[in-house]
């Protein structure tokens, strides 16, 4: 891991899928390749499912005499990201960004926004529910026929709580675009825009996304008690670990070095507690939460922080289900459906399972987007799928919005 222009650069570092047999073998990966400057768990590996791990030049090697099974999927990482910096600095400068072929920054997602509310002024308006720990702006619009009456049920969508993951501010901002752009034009679309508000914040965590732009593209969590811009400094918190249900009991690390540290305390972060204190005083309008992350296609209900199953968990795999078929109706892509501890890892603190728990809002579920489980560029969504990403989120969207 090496510092270059500012920038953190990859060289020689492998993506490599493991595939564990039991739990001993679980335990032994644990054990001699925790999280660190060689490794970085893309998707942590476990005996029920493989998993997508960086690791350096120096972990293969001890990968190698471990005995356990593991396949190179890409030879040399630095060169993905050397490929996506390149095809981000081609595009040409507009003043209206092309949401369909480029990754907006944080500023420019707000922009955006603002411009969609002035474009669609009847229909949108925004509103900054807070700032980030280095003062940002937490900007939502707010979509609706009737929506400054405040009086329908709200459907809530936000992206982008971990930093490293373009791909989910990215189909939150498309999908921001269909909603409005398509009221008046497309019977479904005008359907679900009369009869409910949708209330989207893109960027959950743009203090960590920026800095994915600006030094590190693999940075996870938020900024706290960051001093310098040393990428090996030991900050911040993964803030879909700091919610205030059942927070910190599995899943989560105390360590403040680790990916998944839940923080000192619940809500400990500045973003966290905006969205959580914002969605408290609207639970009574939630009709349904929505939180986007990449990657591994995965649409998934409560819980996450257990092998419990929630009450009403037949109906909610019903409409994850549904959400599933259109996607696979309109790109082909397989989505797999279920709680989280069953179809990736248990973790605890996560945002669904609190606006399920505290909130009592009777859908809540995250989504793991493009590409899939296993892809050998990890968390870099190539350019030329970002249409194709925004596409099948929207026909899951819209799907769910009309048979609620």
């Amino acid at each position: 891991l090496a510092l270059s222009s500012d920038r953190v650069r990859y060289d020689d570092f492998k993506v490599v899928i493991v595939s564990l047999k039991n739990k001993d073998e679980e335990k032994l990966f644990k054990q001699n390749f925790p999280e660190s400057k060689g490794v970085n768990y893309f998707k942590e590996p476990s005996c029920k499912a493989p998993g997508t791990v960086l690791v350096s030049a120096a972990m293969l090697r001890r990968l190698n005499q471990s005995g356990l099974q593991f396949e190179v999927v890409n030879e040399n990482f630095q060169w993905t990201l050397d490929e996506e910096h390149f095809d981000l600095k081609a595009k040409p400068y507009s003043l209206e960004p092309d949401i369909f072929n480029t990754f907006l920054r944080h500023d420019e997602m707000n922009r955006y926004l603002e411009s969609l509310s002035k474009k669609y002024s009847s229909l949108a308006s925004t509103e900054v529910i807070g700032y980030s720990n280095e003062g940002r702006e937490m900007k939502i619009i707010i979509i609706g026929n009737g929506h400054r009456t405040k009086s329908k049920k709200i459907i809530w969508l936000d992206a982008g709580i971990h930093a490293r993951e373009w791909a989910a501010p990215s189909a939150a901002i498309i999908i921001s675009h269909k909603l409005l752009a398509g009221y008046g034009k497309d019977e479904k679309t005008t359907t679900i825009v009369d009869k409910y508000d949708f209330y989207i914040l893109p960027c959950a965590n743009p203090d960590g996304y920026e800095f994915t732009f600006e030094v590190n593209r693999l940075w996870r969590k938020t900024r706290r008690n960051c001093k310098t811009e040393d990428a090996n400094e030991c900050c911040g918190v993964d803030p879909n670990r700091n919610w205030g249900f059942h927070w910190n009991e599995t899943g989560t690390s105390g360590d403040p070095c680790s990916d998944t540290y839940s923080g000192p305390f619940a809500f400990s972060e500045n973003e966290t507690r905006v969205m959580a204190n914002y969605i408290y005083r609207i639970k009574n309008r939630l009709a349904a939460y929505h939180s986007y992350h990449a990657f591994s296609q995965l649409i998934m209900p409560p819980y996450g922080y257990t092998y419990q199953l929630p009450p009403n968990i037949f109906e909610l795999m019903v409409k994850a289900n549904k959400m599933a078929n259109a996607i696979k109706y309109t790109s082909g892509n397989t989505f797999r459906t279920g709680p989280p501890p069953y179809v990736i890892y248990p973790a605890a603190g996560g945002s669904h399972d609190w606006v399920y728990g505290v909130c009592k809002v009777k859908y809540s579920y995250a989504y793991e987007l493009r590409p899939q489980s296993g892809d050998a560029r990890g968390f870099i969504l190539p350019i030329d799928q970002i249409k194709y990403n925004g596409e099948e989120m929207w026909a899951s969207f819209k799907t769910f919005c009309l048979i609620i």
